[in-house]
């Protein structure tokens, strides 16, 4: 089952925040979280998807962050054939595709902090402040009419589970970084401001459906 998991911090050693820390903790066999469909997740402008992710396992497709149904689907996920790997579908025949191509990096047991940014027609993923993929796609994001997913993405009849932990996910409809920040990693829980859209901080005791 899905549970919290007390840290002594966050994000490569990051100092805690408060005296019992704690991230979402996924096994890999059907945790996850789900936050309701809404406009908010189809900005037509600039927006950032980030959290601190930690994997436990690497030998299987390893998605933190999904939403889609059969024939429409965004995810990022991690795998031994990809390394890192990401499509943003857009509506029409339009998509974001970046895939490393290797796990180079990417280690089992580490705390990442990974970043995806669109600035106009720019897309970066960041991963620990430093630019890991980087494309130009001028397209309208696709309207996916489902939940949104954190430690699964589920479509065609499969689930991409989790193993690992998600703390500070964050979606923001702006471009919060648009070079190197890896000398500027956060260290503390982000605080919401007018450009959040959605923030869950694994600190938060989980009680229900968000």
């Amino acid at each position: 089952m899905l549970k919290l998991n007390h840290l002594t911090g966050f994000g490569s050693g990051a100092a805690a925040a408060a005296a019992t820390p704690t991230s979402y903790a996924f096994d890999g066999t059907g945790d996850y979280l789900s936050v309701p469909d809404h406009a908010d997740w189809t900005p037509s402008g600039d927006f950032t998807i980030e959290a601190w992710v930690y994997y436990s396992e690497l030998n299987t497709n390893q998605s933190f962050w999904g939403q889609g149904n059969t024939s429409l689907r965004s995810e990022m996920n991690l795998n031994t054939t990809n390394g890192m790997k990401l499509r943003i579908q857009g509506d029409s025949a339009d998509a974001v595709n970046m895939v490393q191509g290797s796990l180079s990096g990417w280690s089992t047991n580490t705390w990442y902090h990974v970043a995806l940014v669109r600035e106009n027609d720019d897309w970066t993923l960041y991963r620990d402040g430093t630019s890991l993929l980087t494309t130009n796609q001028a397209m309208t994001l696709a309207n996916m009419t489902t939940d949104m997913w954190l430690g699964v993405s589920q479509y065609a009849g499969n689930n991409y589970f989790m193993t690992g932990f998600i703390d500070e996910f964050r979606f923001s409809d702006t471009a919060r970084w648009t070079a190197d920040f890896s000398g500027s990693l956060p260290t503390i829980p982000y605080t919401s401001d007018a450009n959040t859209l959605l923030l869950i901080h694994g600190g938060e005791a989980y009680t229900g459906a968000l």
